[in-house]
């Protein structure tokens, strides 16, 4: 994951990964199809073009390993000296993270982006403490709990047996991959509770007992 993020500046999963022979990542993606499409590589391609690096140059993989070795050094200084800096720059942070992530929602419908949508209730959750809190963004605030709404109303949550699936393969939140993971159960009950407090959200306070009593199951 370190090795993705100093790659692209973003994690995923699955991680798709090449390493050297002493097993340090040279390379790294998230999912990959098997094929190449008109918009993403494919695995099969991407290595045939390693291969056919090594094969002219069999030191290339070794060195693609230091160099990340390099990068993931410098994304870790990166992340720590931000941290040093929050104390001093917290109103200016809180108020550009708000406005990133409102920047990204899609607002009629809730969720971020088209599709697939993910929920990253732990994204929302750090925008709606900036909002309330530090930023005193009560528009943004409200885009928050619109999304957090949406979630409990579209297909995203079970309505029959409790808990939120993986993610939502259109804009609508209609279709949804069906797949429950710890990890989303536990964000959204965070964020839920959280908003279900701040706004006596009698809606929200059911989803998240609806969602514990599935996990206890």
């Amino acid at each position: 994951m370190a090795a993705l993020l100093a790659l692209q500046g973003s994690g995923g999963w699955p991680i798709t990964a090449v390493a050297d022979a002493k097993g340090r990542p040279a390379w790294a993606a998230t999912y990959l199809p098997p094929r190449s499409t008109s918009s993403q590589l494919g695995l099969v391609e991407a290595l045939g073009t390693i291969l056919d690096a090594l094969a002219r140059d069999p030191s290339a993989l070794a060195r693609a390993a230091d160099e990340l070795d390099h990068a993931r050094l410098a994304h870790a200084r990166l992340a720590t000296s931000t941290l040093e800096t929050r104390t001093t720059e917290e109103p200016a942070l809180a108020a550009a993270l708000v406005d990133t992530v409102v920047g990204r929602l899609d607002r009629p419908v809730g969720g971020f982006g088209t599709a697939p949508k993910f929920p990253q209730a732990h994204t929302l959750l750090a925008a709606w403490e900036c909002a309330r809190w530090a930023a005193k963004n009560a528009e943004a605030a409200d885009l928050v709990a619109h999304t957090a709404r949406r979630y409990v109303a579209s297909g995203l949550f079970d309505h029959l047996e409790g808990g939120f699936f993986r993610y939502a393969t259109d804009r609508e939140l209609r279709e949804v991959h069906f797949e429950k993971m710890l990890i989303d159960q536990a964000w959204l009950v965070l964020l839920l509770a959280q908003l279900a407090h701040d706004l006596a959200d009698p809606g929200l306070a059911w989803a998240v007992e609806t969602t514990v009593r599935f996990v206890a199951r």
